[in-house]
């Protein structure tokens, strides 16, 4: 894995880059990115959802206006 990538991820996410990582840490940190990752998608969904009903709604009243 190119360890320039991860320093650049850690930093762009708000982490640290460590070299030496016990399997705790690890753990840790990968359970943290999943978590970030999850809630960054959900929130990607919620807006695309609202979006599309905005979307319906508007057309709905121009086929009825």
């Amino acid at each position: 894995m190119n360890l320039s990538v991860l320093q650049c991820v850690a930093d762009w996410m708000g982490g640290e880059y460590r070299l030496v990582w016990d399997s705790n840490a690890l753990r840790t940190e990968f359970n943290r990115i999943v978590a970030v990752l999850c809630a960054e998608a959900s929130l990607a969904l919620c807006r695309s959802q609202k979006l599309m009903a905005r979307d319906c709604r508007k057309r709905m009243m121009d086929v009825s206006g």
